[in-house]
């Protein structure tokens, strides 16, 4: 068992997915979207990162919407896999994983 929030508000209600990649400076790009209706906090939370934009946003959908929002970040240790987690609104419930390693050296 456990404890679970459900916003189950119509004005509330929002999806959220996230991406990342690499761009051509060798920076992670991770980008949220998200989709629905209300006002929202994202945020990224990382380990092995140095995030270089501000760490939360807030996007207002209204009654229906869709909004992005990218971040950038560096990679600290190479050698060790890099752990983003994207946050909608503070809590765990909806959130986004993404993980990764750097670039391979030869």
């Amino acid at each position: 068992g456990g404890v679970y929030e459900i916003d189950v508000r119509r004005e509330h209600a929002a999806t959220l997915t996230a991406t990342s990649s690499t761009d051509t400076s060798g920076l992670i790009v991770v980008r949220a979207t998200i989709e629905g209706a209300g006002k929202h906090d994202l945020s990224l939370r990382a380990e092995n990162l140095r995030i270089t934009d501000a760490a939360s946003a807030t996007v207002d959908l209204r009654a229906q919407g869709r909004e992005a929002v990218t971040w950038h970040a560096s990679i600290i240790d190479p050698s060790t896999p890099w752990v983003a987690v994207v946050l909608k609104d503070g809590t765990i419930s909806g959130h986004v994983e993404l993980s990764g390693v750097g670039p391979a050296s030869h």
